[in-house]
């Protein structure tokens, strides 16, 4: 009589719990055992089926569903798992795959005790034995996500790899910085704010561009969000954990306005240099419009055909020539009046008094972080002096943590705020720059802009509209259409409000020379 043909499934769920190896062990010899006294055999392709998977519901199993793909080929004549478990933690999947089992005539046995999978009574067993392996699973996922979300609130990293060029020593439980990659991102800053573009910088630091470029827009501050989501336990919470920074926010708003101000557009005739590209926005919807040239070679703005972030029915293209130069003519004639200049300013300057309370509250939030450093210190210090025991410390050590956490995270929305609202000085001082090379040509004649290079107006433009409103929008030209006539607006670091387009009798865009 030929032996029977067993094809074990010997599975562990993690990673890591294949590289300890013992429960692979146990279940192997637990199996070997099994097949012995069943006076079975195990051919060397059947190992195929065992190693790392997930058991837990809805996650992809390569090596099972290959083995119930062989299951009709006569390669076996049995399955032999360890315990129940191992087959199935999904009571529809485990029926479904007992299902073709069934119909290909392959038995099932946990260890020595065979499953008549023709028996009411044992697939009811098997059902049984699955939904507790599911009910189990489900609470021990949830379990473990409601523990690394505790952990993170505590300041411990439990989701994903750490924020790049940060350490974290789990012995004191303290975050630390790798000097070398803090080095590299502040080199990589530097020559990025410089104007060098981030393909050359990272080709000559051998790091990946995309990496690079996403490093220092998202990864550079002191604060790392952590997201926890599942949507099996009806789970889904953020989590800010404060690390050390590697740029100071200064540095990272001026690489992220640089970024922004790198964008071109991509279609259409490039021998047309669009002065307005990353400056020019929908008023209805606020999202940024591109550069477009039509068959006759007329260059306009648009909303991308992709546009789909927001409902918006402005589908007007709006003549490039026509609105850049209007724009450059209204800065030029603000800039050269004197009065106009103030009152452009004064609309621009954010409230003054509520920067003042901002401003004032930063002191006191810093003083006091000073003291919970120092309250700190003098915790350790106890300790190293034998002072208190290691539990006293953890309960003293946790609330001045909680309330660092609770001052940082204060600290932050108010830099945030604080830099959305420019100072009137900052705001002069721009002013004053674009007044430099503006007031004297606007004087004596203000169209003496449009002979300017295109380096010269898009210097112009990118200092006019360099930053973010104190409503968080963003610098630039806003346009609309109402009543059958274009209209917009500036928002810099002066405001021009609502104009239409063609309204200027000063202004004749047909006799304007040249274009750009």
């Amino acid at each position: 009589m030929n032996k029977l043909r067993f094809a074990p499934i010997i599975r562990v769920s993690t990673e890591k719990q294949a590289k300890k190896g013992e429960s692979l062990h146990t279940q192997k010899t637990q199996i070997l055992q099994a097949v012995a006294n069943l006076g079975g055999e195990i051919p060397e392709h059947c190992w195929q089926y065992s190693g790392q998977e997930h058991a837990t519901p809805d996650q992809e199993r390569i090596k099972l569903t290959q083995l119930l793909d062989d299951s009709s080929k006569g390669i076996f004549d049995c399955v032999i798992v360890a315990d129940p478990s191992r087959w199935s933690r999904d009571n529809k999947k485990s029926k479904e795959g007992l299902d073709i089992l069934k119909k290909n005539k392959i038995r099932f046995f946990e260890l020595t005790k065979e499953f008549d999978l023709y028996s009411p009574n044992d697939a009811f067993l098997m059902g049984m034995f699955t939904e507790i392996n599911q009910m189990i699973a489900a609470i021990q996922n949830k379990k473990s996500i409601e523990n690394r979300i505790e952990r993170a609130k505590k300041g411990s990293p439990t989701s994903g790899s750490l924020p790049y060029g940060r350490t974290f020593d789990k012995a004191t439980n303290t975050w630390g910085v790798d000097t070398k990659k803090l080095l590299l991102i502040q080199n990589a800053a530097e020559r990025y704010l410089k104007g060098e573009a981030t393909r050359s910088i990272a080709n000559s630091l051998d790091i990946n561009e995309s990496f690079l470029r996403h490093t220092l827009t998202h990864s550079c501050s002191n604060i790392w969000e952590c997201r926890f989501k599942n949507k099996d336990c009806n789970i889904d919470e953020t989590v800010m954990m404060e690390v050390p920074r590697l740029l100071d926010d200064k540095t990272i708003a001026a690489i992220k306005e640089k970024c922004r101000n790198n964008i071109v557009s991509v279609r259409g005739n490039r021998k047309y240099e669009y002065l307005l590209s990353g400056h020019i926005y929908c008023s209805r919807c606020g999202y940024m419009m591109s550069g477009y040239t039509s068959n006759r070679i007329k260059p306009y703005y648009r909303h991308s055909q992709y546009h789909n972030a927001k409902s918006c029915d402005f589908h007007k293209r709006v003549p490039a020539v026509d609105i850049e130069n209007r724009v450059l003519w209204e800065l030029v004639k603000t800039l050269g009046d004197p009065q106009q200049l103030a009152k452009a300013i004064e609309r621009a300057t954010p409230n003054n008094e509520q920067r003042d309370l901002f401003i004032a509250e930063k002191k006191e939030l810093e003083i006091k972080l000073k003291k919970e450093i120092s309250i700190k210190d003098k915790i350790i210090e106890a300790f190293t002096e034998g002072l208190f025991g290691k539990n006293e410390i953890e309960k003293r050590l946790e609330k001045v943590r909680e309330n660092e956490k609770a001052i940082n995270s204060r600290l932050q929305i108010i830099e945030n705020s604080l830099s959305a609202m420019p100072s009137p000085e900052h705001i002069k001082k721009a002013s004053v720059f674009i007044g430099r090379v503006a007031q004297d040509a606007a004087r004596h004649n203000p169209k003496i802009i449009f002979d300017k290079s295109v380096k010269w107006k898009k210097d112009l433009l990118e200092k006019a509209f360099s930053g973010v409103a104190p409503d968080n929008k963003r610098f630039g030209v806003y346009v609309d259409w109402i009543d059958g006539k274009f209209t917009f607006e500036i928002k810099g670091h002066i405001i021009v409000e609502k104009r239409e387009l063609d309204d200027d009798e000063e202004f004749n865009i047909s006799k304007m020379v040249g274009i750009h």
